[in-house]
């Protein structure tokens, strides 16, 4: 066993449209079936298993005689029919190993807002006690694009980070990530084992896959870096391999594996990288820069450079350097007109400044920020 899946417990496993759906674009029956006995197995061996299906709007288009959705409202029809036939498929299968399934549909929205996260992460909880397995899709059938996470893969790593998982695996229809395409290039090298994901690693990523997948290698090196942030590894590896998931587990087969942050994140900081709902930005100089990345520093006032967006105290706004590259997130302590008037100031400066309002020495500080 590969020792840096010792101590596993909890796994959400996302499986792809490419695998769900052939390249003619009808329902993989074998596949499927054959997805629900490796996660039967598993739990058999102690796991606790959390199922990301795509294939909603693919099962649709196939049900409708549907070549290709022409617009949202056709590609939504196809999701709600869709989702009862892949739920047919998943609940008569499952039910052949004795094992109940349950189905949580979410939107951006569910999993940004604290309460309805909160809510979904009892939910999931409350299903693995009770010995069912949880399976979540976006539910594409009425998700518009302000509160659509909009590819599974991402999909997936926030529900690792809401249900506190330890590993996540994605089932892919390559086994891994390359230093090129290995398609086209037979001199592309394999990357078995990837302990932060740089701007070398996403420089591999290009195109997007399969035709019937909204994802790519690109979505993928994202879902890495929210989930190895929040202290969470993730597995990409190839779908159609027989008994996959044993496999991995035991390192019977070739996969990539993106290795977890070795900082741990209290609660907050992970609900922190399920949202998306920046409210603006900082630009820093250099060297807040560097005392937020090396010396895990609050940002102080006298670091910030220039104020972007509108936003309010508690607000989840980016932090980005000088070259514009976003460095982390946090939870800002002052408005966005109040940083302005304090900005490039040191504290006793913007105490003065700010002597009416003035309730915290920094901007954001150390516990309510995340390192990108």
């Amino acid at each position: 066993m590969n020792k840096h899946l010792n101590n596993i417990k909890r796994i959400v496993v996302k499986v792809g449209t490419s695998t769900i759906i052939d390249p003619q674009g009808f329902i993989n029956k074998e596949k499927i079936f054959s997805l629900i006995k490796d996660i039967v197995e598993l739990r058999r061996s102690g796991y606790e298993v959390i199922l990301v299906s795509s294939g909603a709007v693919g099962c649709g288009n196939v049900e409708l005689n549907i070549k290709k959705n022409t617009s949202l409202s056709q590609k939504q029809a196809s999701a709600a029919v869709g989702q009862i036939t892949l739920l047919n498929y998943y609940y008569d299968y499952f039910k052949i190993f004795n094992t109940n399934i349950g189905q949580l549909l979410l939107t951006r929205y569910d999993i940004e807002n604290r309460k309805n996260n909160l809510n979904a992460t009892n939910t999931i909880n409350e299903l693995l006690k009770q010995n069912i397995v949880p399976i979540i899709n976006e539910n594409d059938s009425t998700v518009i694009d302000e509160i659509k996470v909009g590819d599974n893969d991402n999909l997936g790593a926030l529900i690792s980070i809401l249900a506190q998982a330890d590993l996540y695996i994605i089932l892919s229809d390559i086994d891994g990530i390359y230093t090129d395409n290995p398609k086209t290039n037979k001199d592309a090298q394999f990357l078995d084992i990837i302990e932060k994901v740089d701007d070398k690693i996403i420089s591999y990523a290009s195109g997007k896959g399969s035709e019937f997948a909204t994802g790519g290698m690109a979505t993928k090196l994202e879902a890495a870096i929210k989930v190895n942030a929040a202290g969470i590894k993730m597995i990409i590896t190839d779908g159609s391999v027989d008994g996959v998931l044993g496999k991995v587990m035991n390192h019977n087969i070739k996969y990539s594996l993106f290795l977890e942050s070795d900082k741990k994140l209290v609660a907050k900081k992970k609900f922190l990288l399920t949202t998306s709902k920046m409210n603006g930005s900082i630009i820093i100089d250099e060297g807040a820069c560097q005392a937020l990345i090396k010396d895990n520093a609050s940002l102080l006032p006298v670091g910030v450079k220039e104020v972007i967006g509108t936003f309010d105290i508690g607000d989840a706004i980016e932090i980005k350097d000088l070259n514009n590259k976003v460095i982390a997130l946090g939870i800002v302590n002052y408005s966005n007109d109040d940083i302005n008037e304090i900005k490039g100031l040191h504290t006793n400066e913007f105490k003065r400044k700010l002597s009416n309002k003035y309730l915290y020495d920094t901007i954001v500080h150390k516990d309510n920020l995340v390192i990108k």
